[in-house]
């Protein structure tokens, strides 16, 4: 039989991905605009996100489901707006 989360849409799933502890994170102003930089201390790897990426990535606990993402979001930038396609489009690039 199948269960109810089965049928619970995707976007109000918990997002199975969190923002992992060990990562190394600096904001940095280039050109007078703000980036965090985040580095990958297993990979060696860097990465660049602008304050809005971020903060999106720091959302990210395990728990949150795309449309509580895009409610956080909104709640922290306003006027700024993002559709759930959007945001999910991001997420699958972490």
């Amino acid at each position: 039989m199948a269960t109810a989360d089965a049928f619970r849409s995707s976007t109000t799933r918990p997002v199975n991905l969190r923002r992992r502890g060990d990562l190394d994170v600096t904001r940095q102003v280039y050109q007078g605009q703000a980036w965090w930089v985040v580095k990958d201390p297993i990979a060696l790897h860097y990465f660049r996100f602008r304050p809005e990426e971020y903060a999106l990535l720091d959302m990210l606990d395990g728990q949150q489901s795309l449309e509580q993402l895009k409610d956080r979001f909104e709640t922290q930038f306003p006027p700024r707006r993002i559709t759930v396609e959007e945001l999910a489009r991001f997420v699958s690039t972490l």
